[in-house]
């Protein structure tokens, strides 16, 4: 019985950061404990907003809601673009940015109110205890998805993307509070003054710091080294709270945030940029190297890899049939089978050269004949219609 034991533990120990495609079905499970979980946030963000009118009231709140949310909707198709290969079910999405939007900034505000109390400075706060106390709620919002949503958690790319949405919920909450304290303070041009620093100027903040943290939970993600998947998460984090406190010290500068903002920041956030369209890009060359093979068996053609790896052929390709439900439906999941294909394929090419095991492979068949499958489907679809636009022309 201890040999079995260990021997099965050994064979966890070796899949440990690989991905199992079987359990990714785009849908996250119902159960009663994910009924009590979302419970516990209508409670927590009813209080969150019961606080905010409190403090800056009613039309203040609603005023600075207005500001918040609406950016906050082209910042989240930002992610959803980046995401745009293997998109993440919308459940864990939605969690992530209800963790930043209520949960950390519950938690944050009472342990920051709890510090500028006990320190009876608030440049300290800022500094000090802000920093700490709001990535580590963010940053647990992440490694509760990379722990419990393993399954919708395979990549670097999905580090950022999530540790991008929970800190997005915060900032917007957040911002709601800051525009209405200004609108309260000096009218529409206070809050309008506020909205261009934090709206225009530095609306990447959260997020730039909390991807910290993504990163280094995606490379643990990836890697097969023990050493890395446990520094790679500390380093992103010690990262994120250093570029926290760093910014919040420039922001206590007055005038001079400015300079170290074009100086420091900036160029900060376009190499983020940069990186980020590294590891999309890098996404996008894996898949369509690990495709290649089925493009030489014939079972996708060299177009349909293309449309797969292009977002705006992709775009182009889907949104073309949304008045045709049925087609627009079966190319949504063709392109998702395709994309589950090559990473299976990439998975077991990772395996090998691990030398571990992975659920990845065994599977590869069951996806091709998915894939084959909704390949028929577009296939048939597309002709229908193609020939009800010929009987319209006709006629």
């Amino acid at each position: 019985m201890r040999f079995g034991a260990e021997s099965k533990i050994e064979f966890m120990m070796r899949d440990i950061g690989l991905y199992n495609p079987r359990l990714d079905t785009g849908k996250s499970k119902k159960s009663p404990g994910a009924t009590l979980i979302w419970l516990a946030f209508v409670l927590v963000g009813l209080m969150v907003t019961g606080l905010t009118v409190y403090d800056v009231g009613a039309v203040a709140a609603l005023a600075g809601a207005g500001a918040a949310i609406v950016p906050a909707g082209f910042y989240l198709a930002v992610f959803l673009w980046l995401d745009r290969y293997d998109p993440e079910p919308p459940g864990t999405l939605i969690f992530a940015l209800v963790w930043g939007a209520i949960i950390a900034i519950f938690f944050s505000a009472i342990v920051n109110g709890v510090a500028s109390w006990a320190f009876g400075d608030d440049l300290l706060t800022s500094i000090v205890s802000a920093p700490i106390v709001e990535e580590v709620m963010k940053g647990v919002g992440v490694l509760i998805i990379a722990f419990f949503f393993r399954k919708d958690f395979d990549s670097l790319v999905d580090g950022i993307v999530y540790a991008g949405v929970v800190a997005l919920g915060f900032a917007t909450v957040e911002n709601i509070d800051y525009y209405g304290r200004s609108l309260n303070k000096a009218g529409v041009s206070g809050l309008l003054g506020t909205w261009f620093l934090r709206g225009v100027l530095s609306p990447y903040a959260h997020v730039l710091f909390t991807c910290m943290t993504g990163i280094g939970v995606g490379v643990a993600r990836e890697a097969h080294n023990a050493a890395l998947k446990i520094a790679a998460p500390v380093i992103g984090f010690f990262s994120a709270i250093f570029l926290h406190a760093l910014w919040n010290r420039l922001a206590a500068f007055g005038e001079d945030f400015l300079i170290g903002y074009f100086l420091l920041e900036a160029p900060m956030f376009c190499a983020f940029i940069a990186v980020i369209f590294h590891l999309v890009r890098r996404e996008g060359r894996i898949l369509k190297q690990a495709l290649a093979v089925e493009v030489e068996r014939g079972l996708i053609t060299e177009r349909q890899l293309d449309i797969t790896i292009s977002v705006f052929r992709r775009t182009g390709w889907v949104a073309a049939a949304i008045g045709n439900p049925r087609l627009f439906n079966a190319r949504r999941q063709f392109l998702r089978a395709v994309a589950k294909l090559g990473l299976c394929h990439w998975h077991k090419q990772r395996a090998d050269e691990a030398e571990c095991v992975t659920d990845s492979f065994p599977l590869i068949n069951q996806f091709q004949a998915e894939v084959f499958s909704l390949r028929d489907q577009v296939g048939r679809a597309g002709e229908r219609e193609s020939e009800r636009a010929g009987e319209e022309v006709k006629e």
